[in-house]
């Protein structure tokens, strides 16, 4: 007696493969048969070395039913045509670049990846966000310019320290891929955030550091830089912040 899937999920002993469903079809080819089942079989044939690829028993399980539909004494047609269809759609998106990168891909990859889809959103937004903001000197009484430095330093320093970091991802163990994926994309917002953080911080006061105002870029694009680059510089000046912020809590109260 033939197992269902359900069973074959727990006996894990049906497994239609690609190859499989391959020999079924080939031990048919030889009979007459009708020109819509051969098209629809030629259709099913030619997603079997993606099918190879993906080794996914639903997957697997779609194509051995729509050659079953296909090769039936009463062929469904419909049924068959109506599965492989999907089945297209699946296989394509399952093989895709992307998908492909992110699943199978060394962690380096993927964090290349990540870095590249940030960067490729974030160009084309820029060339429509920067003629609005040309228009103005400032905002909230912040030079456009200063926050364009700080911005742009702590976000290439997060870049930097990706790229002379890849060979490290090798050895970080994740169970989720996506992880290095996400990594990759999220890094740089998070240097920008750190970088605008310590400008707005250290111009405000809280912390007792004195910059001469006609090296006030420089500085700044410089501790930018570093707050991209090294997430321990940032966090730590975040803890300095937060003490400097209760002691005057206290001294209020």
């Amino acid at each position: 007696m033939q197992q269902t899937i359900a069973e074959s999920s727990e006996s894990n002993e049906y497994h239609p493969t690609a190859i499989s469903i391959a020999e079924l079809i080939r031990l048919r080819i030889r009979e007459k048969l009708d020109p819509e089942i051969q098209k629809q079989l030629a259709t099913l044939t030619n997603l079997l070395p993606q099918l190879d690829k993906v080794d996914d028993i639903i997957l697997n399980a779609q194509a051995q039913i729509a050659a079953d539909a296909l090769l039936a004494p009463e062929p469904n047609v419909d049924l068959a045509k109506a599965v492989t269809k999907r089945l297209a759609e699946r296989l394509k998106a399952r093989t895709g670049f992307y998908y492909s990168i992110i699943n199978k891909g060394s962690p380096a990859s993927r964090v290349v990846l990540g870095l590249g889809v940030l960067l490729y959103l974030v160009l084309p937004l820029s060339l429509i966000v920067s003629p609005i903001f040309s228009k103005y000197d400032t905002v909230a009484g912040i030079s456009i310019r200063m926050l364009g430095l700080v911005a742009f330093s702590g976000a290439l320093g997060s870049i930097v320290s990706i790229l002379i970091r890849l060979h490290e991802f090798s050895s970080i163990q994740a169970l989720d891929p996506t992880i290095f994926f996400f990594t990759g994309l999220f890094k740089p917002i998070v240097g920008t955030a750190f970088a605008l953080f310590i400008f707005v911080v250290i111009s405000s006061g809280l912390l007792p550091i004195t910059i001469a105002p006609e090296k006030a870029q420089y500085i700044f694009a410089a501790l930018s830089f570093v707050a991209g680059f090294s997430e321990r510089f940032a966090q730590d000046l975040v803890n300095k912040t937060e003490r400097a912020v209760l002691a005057v809590q206290r001294v209020d109260t």
